[in-house]
């Protein structure tokens, strides 16, 4: 007979903490939000309902997922499915301790990745899709880390870190050149003591682009609330026009904010290595 003992939780502090995520390992507490919808512990379900809880994966501060009443989004392919939305402000929730904990040196990387709409579908103008304060203004007008959405006078994806109120640091990168079109594509900004950057990843490449860190922003996001998805930052409040419904037509299936002043590490480096783990997972389509 086979007999196994658990002896319990270790009082050894020089002992590994097991983590949900292979991301989370060795981040020396820098990743301070995590959500991944094929994580049934995160999402439990593919029912949205308004103020649903969203669990933390970081499992520092667990958040909620905003649904304005009569806009479904669906689990479909391990993603939220904005397709079917009408208005915005539908959103995963950035817990509040998270901009509080970013504030003092504003060394960030910010994530998400989704399947992205077609050619057809890409909205030619501003609209956020990662809005560091989920005030309808944005960063325009609103203390705010900045934004990650659609952008400029063709296809593309933009981010704008806030200087101070009204003021920013733009950058824009081409889904065309890497073929992100109706698929599986990695988006993320950083900043970290050299530099601002902004990158798109698929199978197909990366493209990308840099500046100078520039300074840190003088208006207190600290106790901004941030989202992803179509929080209401540069979106027609009264209802989506037809250019807007055709840009929700997208899945939203994971997205993370990490302190890179509190982890050391190199932003390009964690998403390398998080691109390769859901490539290898094979879950989100």
């Amino acid at each position: 007979m086979l007999s196994i003992t658990i002896p319990g939780i270790s009082a050894d502090p020089s002992k590994p903490f097991r983590k949900r995520d292979p991301l989370c390992s060795g981040d020396n507490d820098g990743v301070r939000f995590l959500f991944d919808m094929a994580f049934r512990w995160c999402y439990p379900d593919g029912t949205a309902t308004a103020t649903k809880g969203v669990r933390d994966i970081a499992e520092r501060a667990d958040s909620t997922l905003t649904v304005v009443a009569g806009n479904p989004i669906p689990l479909v392919g391990n993603g939220l499915d904005f397709s079917g939305i009408t208005v915005p402000g539908t959103f995963v929730g950035v817990p509040a301790s998270v901009m509080a904990d970013l504030f003092a040196e504003q060394l960030f990387l910010i994530c998400f990745y989704m399947t992205a709409p077609t050619s057809a579908d890409w909205f030619i103008g501003t609209r956020c899709l990662f809005q560091g304060s989920a005030a309808p203004s944005s960063y325009v007008t609103s203390p705010d880390i900045g934004m990650i959405g659609y952008g400029g006078g063709s296809n593309s994806i933009i981010a704008r870190r806030q200087t101070s109120v009204n003021n920013y640091i733009g950058l824009s990168a081409s889904p065309g050149a890497i073929n992100a079109y109706g698929q599986l594509t990695q988006v993320a900004m950083w900043r970290t003591a050299d530099e601002f950057g902004l990158r798109l990843k698929t199978v197909d490449g990366q493209n990308g682009q840099t500046a100078a860190a520039g300074a840190k922003d003088t208006a207190d996001f600290s106790t901004a609330v941030g989202a992803f998805g179509v929080p209401k930052g540069f979106w027609t409040t009264a209802g989506l026009t037809a250019d807007e419904l055709d840009a929700v037509k997208f899945r939203l299936h994971r997205g993370f904010v990490e302190n890179l002043a509190r982890s050391g590490r190199d932003p390009v480096d964690v998403l390398d290595a998080d691109w390769a783990r859901q490539i290898n997972r094979a879950v989100f389509n």
